[in-house]
């Protein structure tokens, strides 16, 4: 565990919690967490803003066959609900760690910017959560 010490934007995250982000009627886009993160990573890998080239090949490849493992569904209050992990190792008989983790890789969280500036007190500027939204 890394709490305590001096780690930029360092903070734990729960994927089954409730989703921050909303569409502009003010509604939760996304079921929980684990789908908020993997559809933002999804925008944000579509939208150019990953960048996959420097690694080997065969990592590519696993990145790529479990980027397309989870299925989705929109519920009956329009929110995207993403397949969670356990249904997917019973369905597949494998993990999504690495693509899971890489996506934790784009998580940003949704904070005021009161709460922005209490985690991060030597930044003067609020950094929007989510750039690509």
């Amino acid at each position: 565990s890394h709490a305590g010490t001096d780690w930029p934007n360092w903070c734990p995250v729960s994927v089954a919690s409730a989703s921050d982000v909303l569409d502009p009627l003010g509604r939760p886009c996304y079921w929980n967490r684990r789908s908020e993160i993997w559809c933002e990573g999804a925008k944000l890998a579509l939208g150019g803003g990953v960048d996959f080239a420097f690694l080997p090949a065969d990592v590519r490849d696993r990145l790529r066959v479990q980027l397309t493992a989870p299925s989705y569904h929109i519920d009956q209050a329009g929110r995207t609900v993403v397949e969670s992990k356990d249904d997917v190792k019973k369905r597949l008989g494998r993990s999504t760690d690495d693509l899971d983790a890489l996506a934790m890789t784009t998580y940003m969280p949704v904070q005021s910017p009161e709460v922005a500036a209490q985690a991060n007190p030597q930044e003067d500027e609020w950094i929007p959560a989510s750039p690509y939204s």
